[in-house]
């Protein structure tokens, strides 16, 4: 590797631009980041000529292709736990921010007996958008994983839910 005055000189590869963000400002100079998902980032540091990379993530994680010459090893730093739901949203657009997310909104709400046609969903991927199934007033997927397009799909949800109401 490189020589370097202090760990604040370490490459980092962030999944997307938020956390790229937080990076420069706790300091780190050599900062990227990818489209928002692990498969691009784990490519990007690859084509740099990355060999060993630390990826710190969560327990359930989405599964990747490591490129040859890629050494990973990634430790588990947090944990989203997934909780019932107490009562069904009434009128909402409820943002749903991973396949796994989703599959547990919509069995949630299922198992609360509720009409999934009284909710909108705006999903953070096509793939969260087809892990929440069928049968919601409007469902939207973010043109991009990142919060600028997740608002923008939150906007898509609600503009629909008023054309459709009138």
């Amino acid at each position: 590797g490189t020589k370097s005055s202090g760990s604040n000189a370490i490459p980092v590869f962030a999944v997307g631009a938020a956390t790229a963000q937080a990076a420069t400002k706790a300091g780190f100079r050599n900062v990227c980041h990818g489209d928002g998902t692990v498969q691009t980032l784990v490519e990007m540091a690859a084509a740099r000529g990355v060999a060993q990379m630390l990826h710190l993530a969560g327990e359930n994680r989405t599964g990747m292709r490591v490129p040859g010459g890629l050494c990973i090893a990634t430790r588990t730093v947090y944990r989203a736990r997934l909780l019932p739901l107490a009562a069904l949203p009434q009128g909402a657009c409820v943002l749903l921010y991973s396949p796994r997310t989703a599959g547990h909104f919509a069995a949630e709400v299922d198992r609360l007996g509720g009409p999934r046609g009284a909710v909108s969903i705006a999903a953070i991927s096509p793939a969260a958008l087809a892990a929440a199934g069928s049968g919601w007033h409007r469902g939207v997927a973010a043109a991009s994983p990142d919060e600028d397009a997740m608002l923008s799909a939150i906007a898509d949800a609600r503009n629909a839910t008023r054309e459709d109401a009138s």
